[in-house]
């Protein structure tokens, strides 16, 4: 029976969660993880890609990253799990699969702000859930891109926080981040489109 086919909308975000082969713990050590991101920043220079939400596990990563085009999302993926597979069994001493076969991928609606921020929440939550950290902090998750204000040189940070951000913090945030260009009005560049989920 052939493959289902990806959804693949315009515009829109994508979370992606790729798991170890046999869900073995293949990426617990802390080199590992490390390799990942450098595997991430290459895939980054190499495909037109944002990457909004991500988080290192044991046995397997979230992503939720935004394609320029996205038809390039399966060769990214495949481009990705190719090297990084590459990378880790040589440095493993391992041959074979690495990850399972295929990734998952949800699409998410560039105004559907709400989805986006659960989402992110979502990922950025696995630590916790998993009892690995006692708060959402982990170093191999970009939520300190959010909350520490601290670069990671990976992630940007997500427009679908930029209503939010204006309304807690008055619009300084908006600018801090880049999400808005500076000649512009931060009430107003930050405004939720109409028909968006947040009003």
């Amino acid at each position: 029976m052939a493959r289902a086919q990806r959804l693949l909308p315009s515009g829109c975000s994508f979370h992606i969660t790729l798991r170890c082969n046999s869900r073995q713990f293949l990426i617990a050590k802390t080199l590992r993880r490390d390799v990942l991101l450098a595997v991430l920043k290459k895939a980054k220079q190499k495909f037109a890609v944002k990457v909004y939400g991500l988080c290192l596990m044991a046995n397997h990563l979230h992503l939720l990253l935004k394609p320029e085009d996205p038809k390039d999302l399966p060769r990214l993926m495949h481009w990705f799990a190719w090297y990084s597979a590459m990378a880790l069994n040589r440095l493993s001493g391992r041959c074979g699969h690495f990850w399972e076969a295929r990734y998952f991928s949800t699409p998410i609606h560039p105004k559907d702000h709400r989805r986006m921020l659960n989402t992110l929440r979502y990922i950025h939550a696995n630590p916790k859930a998993a009892g690995v950290r006692k708060g959402f902090y982990d170093p191999y998750s970009n939520y300190g891109h959010y909350i520490r204000l601290q670069s990671d040189d990976i992630s940007e940070w997500s427009p679908a926080l930029c209503p939010l951000a204006c309304s807690s913090w008055k619009g300084p945030r908006c600018l801090i981040w880049g999400v808005i260009p500076r000649d512009t009005s931060a009430e107003s560049a930050c405004a939720v489109p109409k028909g968006s989920n947040n009003t």
